[in-house]
């Protein structure tokens, strides 16, 4: 639970989620490159070439947990930390 002071991370949007699962799978194979700016890179490619039944099915996966983070958190509201 955050702190007074901090709040909530943001969900997840589709490119995240499906980020985060292809990030799991190509550390679990030898084969994966081994800077993280490498397989952001490789994730971010094989994202934009796929169908897009398959971008549809993480959208509506984003949407659930944008809905879930609202119902937990209904008075959360997106401000950027100013640097």
């Amino acid at each position: 639970t955050p702190s007074t002071d901090e709040q909530p991370a943001r969900p997840s949007n589709a490119f995240m989620l499906y980020r985060t699962d292809q990030h799991r799978i190509m550390k679990q194979n030898a084969d994966a490159p081994g800077r993280e700016s490498d397989i952001s890179k490789q994730i971010g490619k094989k994202w934009k070439a796929e169908p897009e039944e398959v971008k549809k099915l993480y959208k509506a996966r984003a949407a659930a947990t944008a809905a879930e983070h609202k119902r937990r958190y209904p008075n959360y509201k997106f401000t950027p930390n100013r640097r």
